[in-house]
């Protein structure tokens, strides 16, 4: 016979199925609550937008390639400018223009791009620009999405370079300009 006090194998298979669901439940609930612990330091983090002092390293660290999208619809809602867009498409442009930025290239990356964004916000906000300059909202977004878009696809090399080694940008371009 069978000695009742040892396990068989089906209570020991559903004891490993048992035990599996508790550790995915675990894998869940510590996800969720990193999740949401991601989500408060992002948002303080982003109510310091205003400040020169802005850690964009510390956002990239949270977000990853989303963190100029995120950036860049704070600092929109910040300036009362969301009205001017269409949110989803100006989400889809702001994720293809980080998707086109290359993280390969050591400086001209979406990094740099979300900390100029941020710079050219700051310089706007605490500077005055819209006043002194009488700027309109749509000039105001103008100038955001350009500082965004800036180094679109930069290849991480300067004109000297690309003339030099004639590649194809210094080619197409005829050696003037060739960025």
């Amino acid at each position: 016979g069978t000695d009742s006090l040892s396990p068989s194998r089906d209570s020991f298979s559903n004891d490993s199925r048992r035990g599996s669901v508790l550790d995915k439940r675990n894998s869940v609930r510590n996800s969720i609550e990193d999740h949401e612990l991601n989500f408060i330091k992002v948002a303080q983090l982003l109510q310091t937008i205003t400040n020169f002092d802005f850690n964009i390293f510390e956002l990239n660290e949270y977000m990853g390639k989303k963190a100029l999208y995120y950036l860049t619809n704070a600092i929109f809602e910040n300036l009362e400018i969301d009205y001017l867009y269409d949110p989803d498409k100006c989400k889809n442009f702001l994720m293809a223009i980080a998707k086109g930025y290359d993280r390969k290239v050591q400086y001209h990356n979406d990094i740099h791009a979300a900390d100029v964004l941020q710079t050219a916000f700051v310089m706007l906000y605490h500077g005055q620009v819209k006043e002194r300059l009488n700027l309109q909202d749509v000039d105001i977004l103008g100038v955001l999405l350009a500082s965004a878009c800036h180094d679109f696809k930069h290849p991480g090399q300067n004109n000297i370079y690309n003339i030099n080694t004639k590649s194809n940008l210094a080619i197409r371009y005829n050696g003037i300009s060739t960025l």
